[in-house]
């Protein structure tokens, strides 16, 4: 009843000659196109389109309608958007794109059909962190195996020297750690000489620890020399 309404309401509203279908409301200058996409309305959405509402238009975040659907998880109005020419590779103002928003919740199943129509599976925000890196720090399995079938880098360091891995281990993210490793991760420092191990110690990620310790026996002997630091000791008991 309520979608039924909002098509009706837009339907009236786009029925004045003079209405700009594209006239962005408020501080955040959002469109209609926007706000349907953003809540899921997709009758009020295509209704928009065919009115010629521009599917690429920015607010004032960089944000576009195809952002806001993904980020949402609305996955008929990403089709319909993508139907009438969204551009999936544009970046917000922070440098996010819809497939950092998709790696970000764990949409994998959406993330699949989109990656298809990106330019760079690893574009990379304004941090220098692609898909790859929030899904594994978030611990989303099927995501981060679907950006690696995808061809997403592994090793993919931000501007702080953090990979994948890293990020993975800085949450404590084990499965997701598991993964990597799985699949080849290097064991690699930031920029910083920070290591993952130092992240799963200090976080007092215990499971993580021994995923890192199973790849890279080595490290055992690294854990041992850090039990004689008291203040790693009572993490690593934590």
């Amino acid at each position: 009843m309520v979608m039924a309404d909002q098509h009706r309401s837009v339907s009236e509203l786009l029925s004045n000659s003079k209405f700009d279908v594209n006239y962005a409301f408020g501080r955040v200058k959002r469109s209609l196109l926007h706000i349907a996409a953003n809540c899921g309305s997709v009758e009020c959405l295509v209704l928009l389109l065919k009115k010629g509402a521009n599917p690429n238009y920015q607010d004032i975040s960089g944000c576009t309608p195809l952002h806001l659907a993904a980020r949402n998880g609305q996955k008929k109005c990403m089709s319909k958007l993508l139907e009438y020419s969204a551009d999936v590779n544009i970046c917000n103002n922070e440098g996010l794109t819809a497939i950092h928003w998709l790696a970000v919740n764990g949409r994998t199943e959406l993330l699949h059909d989109l990656v298809q129509h990106v330019s760079d599976v690893d574009v990379e925000d304004a941090m220098g962190q692609t898909a790859l890196h929030v899904a594994c720090q978030n611990g989303h399995k099927t995501t981060v195996q679907c950006l690696l079938d995808s061809g997403a880098d592994i090793n993919r360091p931000n501007v702080s020297g953090a990979t994948p891995l890293y990020f993975a281990c800085s949450h404590g993210q084990r499965d997701t750690a598991q993964i990597l490793l799985l699949r080849g991760a290097k064991y690699l420092p930031d920029k910083n000489g920070v290591t993952p191990l130092d992240l799963c110690v200090q976080g007092g990620y215990g499971e993580t620890c021994e995923v890192l310790i199973q790849y890279h026996p080595r490290l055992f002997r690294t854990i041992v020399q850090m039990t004689q630091n008291e203040d790693l000791r009572e993490n690593m008991v934590a």
